[in-house]
């Protein structure tokens, strides 16, 4: 399969993702690995398909073969990660979020990734860092907010830059701070 197929073919399957059609996106990662099976990118789509369809198992396999034949492939990382949570293995997760940072994938919605696995693991500070960086990266980012005010609350419990992280979050419409603050009586 010439090179100019196989790009169309891979912009077909993310397309095909996008409108949810996972089926198709499936069988195209598939055509393109039974003529290239050492091509990096057919693997890290077929992970994300698998991942979507909820078979972490599988997705993890297809990462792992992504990064094996591109070992500097930061969005495999990133997304194996993301399957490695869902399997709650978060020292793991925490793991690829930090290749895939080292890799280049520097961007607020991993830093917030690698924030929840390391929270998860009971890192409080390291999570709040990796919170701060995200929402430095990204203002806006509301979950980042709510996570960052929610693992505060695990160090000092009612403080005001609890508050303020949570109020920020709902302010963006993040709505389990939301229901959060109003459970507690705030607004």
């Amino acid at each position: 399969m010439k090179t100019n197929q196989v790009d169309q073919l891979l912009e077909m399957g993310w397309c095909a993702v996008g409108a949810e059609d996972y089926g198709k996106a499936l069988t195209l990662s598939n055509l393109i690995l039974d003529a290239n099976p050492d091509l990096a990118e057919a693997h890290n789509l077929r992970g994300n398909v698998l991942a979507v369809l909820g078979h972490h198992g599988g997705a993890i396999d297809a990462f792992d073969r992504a990064i094996r034949l591109k070992p500097g492939y930061a969005e495999a990382y990133y997304f194996r990660g993301l399957s490695r949570q869902e399997t709650k293995d978060f020292e793991k997760a925490a793991r690829d979020y930090t290749r895939a940072i080292r890799a280049g994938l520097a961007v607020a919605e991993v830093y917030n990734a690698r924030g929840a696995a390391r929270a998860r693991c009971g890192d409080y500070p390291s999570a709040i860092r990796d919170f701060s960086t995200a929402i430095r990266l990204k203002p806006g980012f509301a979950v980042a907010w709510y996570n960052r005010g929610i693992t505060r609350e695990r160090l000092d419990p009612g403080s005001a830059r609890v508050a303020a992280d949570l109020l920020r979050a709902k302010a963006l419409g993040c709505e389990p701070a939301a229901a959060l603050l109003d459970r507690a009586g705030s607004h």
